[in-house]
């Protein structure tokens, strides 16, 4: 399950991510956000799995999350520039 996990989840992020905010990226950040996800993979579906989520809730749940501070997040690295 958990290898599955992984696979799974390292075909979605990107997807999910991309289709989110598919016009605030270029290609070059797209690709290395993929292999960013590689690298991470282990760690999400672990952390899905002991959740006891399906790896699309845990991924709706935090780009929910993260938009939800977005703004407040960028009037803070506004502040720091």
């Amino acid at each position: 399950t958990h290898d599955n996990n992984k696979t799974a989840l390292m075909e979605r992020v990107p997807e999910v991510v991309i289709s989110c905010y598919a016009d605030d990226f270029s290609l070059q950040e797209r690709l290395e956000m993929m292999k960013k996800t590689a690298d991470f993979a282990d760690v999400i579906a672990v952390g899905a799995q002991r959740l006891g989520w399906e790896l699309d809730e845990l991924l709706q749940k935090t780009i929910l999350a993260m938009r939800s501070c977005e703004e407040n997040v960028n009037r803070e690295m506004e502040a720091l520039a």
